[in-house]
């Protein structure tokens, strides 16, 4: 019976005191009452974020343990780091989970009964070599306690089954337990007395296929890999897809994203880049768009069969088991269909595919192919694809491919049960009432009819050859015809029956241009149809109809023109082709034939005596068939009057008019149009100039149209030239710099405009120039001027500036500049506008006048200098350094001045530089050459006053230790300090000190100096002696004391390993172990110091067996039983017998004596025969036989 320990732990609720902040949507609510409703205890590790913990508190055996976790989507604890291990030790000890179980399983087991390598349970990484194996495996974490794993028992002697543990014997010691310290074993599978530890991972790792490059229009297998989280994963595509693997064919470069999802909502992200390289892309028959078939069939999940040889076809493989129906359903809704075979060779080909990729050997022997048979009991078989009509199963022919396996199809199982379909002894009801009626291939490549309600995958075809099938009215595709004669001038309808390529199909007939699967037209002449049928993947075909036609269609008549002038002729000409045997009748309403034959199909020349709109008819006859009269008409418009006036003189830009009255709706042209009023009209009116010296003719055409025709006239138009009229006063005309003069003239005009563009009647003009206009007086005749020459002065008047003092001073003075009072306006140089300026600045001055007379005048430049005054310019000052040091100095120096300069200071200092300068507040004066001056005054700051201090003293933590810390500041002086310790060390602080004496100097940015000492100290050495006895024999033990100095009741302890021991954390254990063994044991204090010895442990294995070789059992209190005595026993077998052979007495306890009794009576005195085997605690045994005396 297992035994199953108890718990009682008390904590708060994990869901309120954890944050697991690195997982991913994880339902923590749900894993917990998941696990704490199937009994198991909530294990609060503190640290663990991609971690939940629970104890299966059943005592059982490893693989149950594992398995009752994997039920729940969990595993065995592994541990990925010290710190977990930790972690979860911790928590352990914390709910005292040890207390009932002193070792737990985890998640490790050895890949075999004898090999040197473990692997984790949870599938996080490989095998893994430990220490004791060739090992550790670099990077995998582990934690055996010495001298494990050491496979113990496995194959011991003298043979599996005596002597030893049988299981161990055989398996070895495979899976792994936790002790409470943390340390690992490897133990026996088999053992049922652990508690095992459950960690459901909440961060699951899913990793898919590295970054590739493929062709275009080339699809990729993406692939995935989930490990730790809880199974089972759901999975999804940033393209759409749910399953695990997918096929992709981007056409761009993409990069696909994909998540795993576990059964706890808890999840992971990776993303696989498809970089798309410059190769040549999928080609197929004509317009077929590769890349979008490949992308929307492994969009959907398909798998992409490659087969060789099938130009016109691309293969794909529905993974999904499906029965016929929904496998052709699946395929139809892409526009394909399950593969029809069109010959051997594409069985073959496909059956190639089929078994180079596996197809078989990944979803079984059958796989769904593109026929059915016609009826549940008919004896004939269709293509899906509508290749083909009805056809009866057999050996293949040219024109129809077929690959039946021998016998089939035989339609078993059809209408075969004994009491009828819907018996209940039918089995198979489906087949019973339908048959077999759908087609699968075998991995042989023959077929054979099955039902269709069966699974399987099936083979998809996307056909890239589409066939249009084109005819004509009642054909049909089985009965095609493309040509047909008609009368001209028929109807017929022009059909497409389009079978293979993908649904659905556009069209485009050519010449009629029309989009429809079916098209009518009237045949007018012989006529040749061609139509374009594309399929849904724009993979196309052409396909042609001719229509011929007997007879002349009657494709009506042109008249050339169709309106015409009276006395004008026409050209009739006949639209079509006619036969040889056509004859033509011509209607001409009146109409003479000039040219050409009457009764042919022109061209005829015709002419009309009168006017209006003849109707014209054509009738044809040709062939017996029946010709419609096709109609026209000719308009014979009268042709308009045209009068352009008499011949007109007129002045120059003088008006006029030409012309006559207007026709009604007819139309006016003049040419040329220059002085026109308006060129469209029958009377425009003519301004026209003339500035030349004698008149000048123009001469105007007038065309006049009217009903199509038109008529033509012209007039003549004469312009006298242009009346010339003197400016005044008379050129030339002088005139001052400034003045002005005005220009007119002695006749008045209605309008004049000068050459300047002004308009008024004089001009007034300041600027040398000719000036002339342009005039017209009241009879609208325009005059001209001649040219008055204007010269302007270009000379000032001179005039001078008087100054009333020194033109040069220094800065801040000034000087008054004036000249003569006469004057109208004052325009100096620096923009003053007075008689008298105010000077005060260095600077060329001069004054431009006005008089009366607006005349100009200029003056001489006079130049006025004011010196600049010096400036005092501080170079350097250096206020006081260290503090009560007479240190500081001043430098200065003078700029914009002129040299040379003195200086002189309030503290009697002369020269640019004082220094030895105390705080304090100094005056300078400095004067230039030309005596012009300035003052400043400066301060010397005083020095912040500066000490040293060490204010962090760290004192050693564990004697002859270097942990001591020293911490130096400076106080005052000026910041930006430097330190210098007496070990030369030039920072602030000093770690890693021994005990000792240390000095430090501290320096301020300025140089100044300040000092400060301090000790460090350490405590004193703690010792560890060790036992003075360290031997015992196996089955005894002995008391390990180990002395520690100084004495203290802080220190803690620890051994290693604690096999054996009565205590791990003590100081003096009691030893009891069954092998030699090598003890390490450390003492620390509070502060971690401490000391480490290193204790060897000899244990004898010398076994002292005591068997007596009489006994008196008499009842008188001695020696009355028969007892064995030997140290370190786990159990014997002992068998006692008579000389008879018949066994007496039998003990596997070494505390079971022989009473000398047999079945209630006392033996017989004398000689019994005994063999005894003993095995010991150190799993090794021994046989002895003998004889015993029983005395009476």
């Amino acid at each position: 019976m297992k035994k199953v320990f108890g718990f009682l732990i008390c904590y708060c609720s994990l869901l309120s005191s954890t944050s697991w902040a690195q997982y991913k949507g994880c339902n923590i609510q749900q894993i917990v009452s998941t696990f704490t409703g199937q009994g198991y205890v909530q294990l609060n590790v503190q640290g663990q974020d991609c971690s939940l913990y629970f104890i299966n508190p059943t005592a059982q055996d490893a693989a149950a343990a594992q398995a009752a976790a994997q039920t729940l989507g969990a595993n065995l604890v592994v541990m990925n780091d010290a710190q977990e291990n930790q972690n979860v030790v911790n928590a352990l000890n914390a709910q005292n989970i040890f207390a009932n179980s002193p070792f737990i399983w985890m998640g490790y087991k050895r890949t075999g009964t004898a090999a040197p390598t473990f692997y984790p349970l949870d599938g996080s990484f490989g095998s893994f070599l430990t220490p004791t194996t060739g090992g550790p495996t670099p990077g995998i974490y582990q934690n055996w306690s010495s001298g494990e794993p050491n496979n113990n028992g496995y194959q011991c002697s003298p043979i599996c089954g005596v002597g030893c543990n049988g299981y161990k014997c055989s398996n070895g010691e495979q899976c792994v337990q936790i002790y409470s310290n943390g340390l690992w074993n490897d133990e026996a599978c088999n053992d049922n007395s652990s508690v095992s530890i459950i960690e459901v991972n909440l961060c699951p790792e899913i990793t898919g296929n590295n970054d590739t490059t493929v062709c275009i229009g080339k699809s990729v297998q993406l692939k995935t890999n989930t490990i730790l989280g809880s199974p089972t994963f759901t999975y999804t595509w940033s393209s759409g897809q749910t399953s695990k693997d997918i096929f992709v064919s981007p056409s761009v470069n993409t990069q696909y994203i994909f998540r795993a999802t576990d059964r706890y909502s808890c999840y992971s992200e990776d993303t696989v880049n498809i970089t798309i390289d410059n190769c040549p892309p999928i080609t197929g028959p004509q317009g077929c768009d590769m890349q979008l078939i490949m992308n929307t069939f492994t969009g959907a999940g398909y798998i992409p069969l490659p087969v060789s040889g099938q130009d016109c076809s691309l293969y794909f493989i529905n993974p999904n088991s499906q029965d016929a129906a929904q496998a052709q359903a699946s395929a139809s809704t892409l526009g394909a269909n399950l593969v029809v075979f069109n010959d051997a060779q594409e069985n073959q080909n496909v059956l190639n595919a089929l078994n180079a990729n596996n197809i078989y050997g990944q979803y079984g022997g059958t796989i769904w192919i593109g026929y059915k048979r016609t009826g549940t009991a008919a004896s004939t078989f269709y293509a899906l694809d509508g290749t083909t009509g009805p056809f009866t199963p057999g050996a293949a022919t040219p024109s129809l491919f077929q690959n039946w396996a021998s016998g089939e199809p035989n339609n078993n199982g059809y209408n075969d049960c004994t009491f009828g379909c819907g018996s209940p002894f039918c089995s198979d009801k489906y087949r019973c009432n339908n048959g077999e009626q759908c087609v699968q291939i075998y991995s042989g490549g023959t077929w054979n009819d099955l039902p269709c309600d069966r699974t399987s995958v099936s083979i998809i075809e996307v056909n890239l050859c589409p066939d249009v099938n084109a005819t004509f009215n009642n054909q049909t595709l089985f009965n095609l015809s493309k040509d047909t004669t008609v009368c001209s001038g028929a109807t017929v309808t022009l059909k497409c029956n389009p079978v293979l390529g993908s649904k659905p199909y556009t069209y485009v007939w050519t010449p009629s241009a029309k989009v429809t699967q079916n098209i009518t037209e009237q045949i007018m002449q012989d006529q040749q149809y061609t139509v374009k049928v594309t399929d849904k993947y724009s993979c196309y075909k052409y396909d042609t109809l001719m229509a011929h036609v007997q007879g002349t269609f009657n494709a009506g008549f042109t008249p050339t023109p169709a309106q015409i002038c009276d006395g004008r002729s026409t050209i009739l000409n006949f639209n079509g082709t006619p036969s040889a045997n056509a004859t033509f009748t011509w209607g001409l309403d009146g109409g003479t034939v000039v040219s050409g034959n009457p009764s042919g199909p022109g061209p005829l020349e015709v002419r009309w005596a009168s006017t209006g709109t003849k109707n014209l008819t054509l009738d044809i006859s040709d062939g017996g068939c029946t010709i419609p009269q096709a109609t026209g008409s000719v308009t014979i418009n009268p042709n308009p009057t045209t009068d352009a006036g008499t011949d007109q003189t007129v002045c120059s830009g003088g008006i006029t008019a030409i012309g006559g009255v207007p026709v009604p709706s007819a139309t006016y042209f003049w040419s040329p149009t220059i002085g026109l009023s308006d060129s469209t009209v029958a009377n425009p009116a003519v301004r026209d100039t003339n500035f030349t010296s004698t008149p000048r003719v123009r001469k105007y055409y007038l065309i006049v149209s009217a009903g199509g025709c038109s008529g033509l006239d012209s007039v003549e138009v004469t312009i006298n030239p242009a009346q010339v009229e003197p400016v005044l006063p008379a050129s030339p005309i002088a005139v001052c710099k400034g003045g002005s003069t005005t220009l007119y003239s002695a006749q008045q005009f209605v309008q004049k405009v000068w050459n300047t563009m002004a308009t008024t009647d004089s001009l007034s003009v300041n600027q040398s120039g000719g000036y002339f206009f342009m005039a017209v007086d009241a009879q609208g005749c325009i005059w001209r001027s001649d040219t008055a020459q204007v010269n302007i002065s270009t000379t000032p008047l001179p005039i001078t500036i008087s100054a009333d003092g020194p033109i040069s001073f220094c800065q801040g003075g000034s000087v008054n500049l004036s000249t003569d009072s006469t004057f109208q306006t004052y325009s100096w140089s620096n923009a003053a506008s007075q008689q008298t300026i105010n000077v005060t600045a260095s600077g060329t001055f001069n004054v431009t006048t006005t008089d009366a007379n607006n005349c100009e005048g200029l003056s001489n430049d006079i130049v006025v200098t004011a010196y600049p005054l010096p400036t005092i310019n501080l170079v350097k000052q250096t206020d006081q350094q260290c503090f009560n040091l007479p240190d500081a100095s001043i430098t200065v120096d003078a700029a914009n001045g002129t040299p040379a300069y003195t200086f002189t200071w309030s503290s009697s200092q002369t020269g640019a530089s004082i220094s030895q300068l105390v705080p304090g507040t100094y005056d300078v004066t400095v004067v230039d050459n030309n005596q012009c001056r300035d003052s400043q005054s400066y301060t010397i700051v005083a020095a912040p006053a500066f000490s040293a201090t060490i204010d962090s003293i760290k004192n050693v933590t564990c004697f002859g230790g270097k942990d001591g810390k020293l911490v130096a500041t400076g106080v005052g002086g000026t910041p930006g300090y430097t330190y210098l310790w007496n070990t030369n060390s030039q920072i602030a602080t000093l770690s890693k000190l021994k005990a000792g004496s240390y000095a430090v100097t501290v320096f301020d940015s300025r140089s100044c100096t300040a000092t400060a000492q301090a000790n460090v100290t350490e405590p004193d050495e703690i010792v560890a002696l060790p036992p003075d006895t360290t031997l015992v024999k196996v089955g005894r033990q002995i008391n390990l004391t180990v002395d520690v100095t100084p004495a203290s009741n802080n220190y803690t302890y620890e051994w290693r390993p604690q096999k054996g021991l009565s205590c791990y954390d003590c100081p003096n254990p009691v030893a009891s172990p069954i092998k030699s063994i090598d003890y390490t044991f450390i003492v620390r204090d509070a502060n971690g110091c401490g000391d480490t010895i290193f204790i060897p442990f000899t244990v004898l294995a010398d076994k002292t067996i005591y068997i007596p070789n009489f006994f008196t059992p008499n009842g008188d209190g001695n020696n009355d039983f028969w007892c064995l005595f030997s140290d370190g026993v786990v159990s014997i077998d002992l068998k006692v017998f008579n000389r008879w052979g018949e066994q007496v007495f039998s003990a596997t306890d070494l505390k079971s004596c022989w009473d000398g009794y047999y079945r209630g009576e006392k033996v017989d005195p004398g000689m019994y025969a005994y063999v005894v085997r003993i095995s010991y605690i150190d799993e090794t045994w021994t046989q002895r036989e003998g004889s015993v005396f029983v005395y009476r």
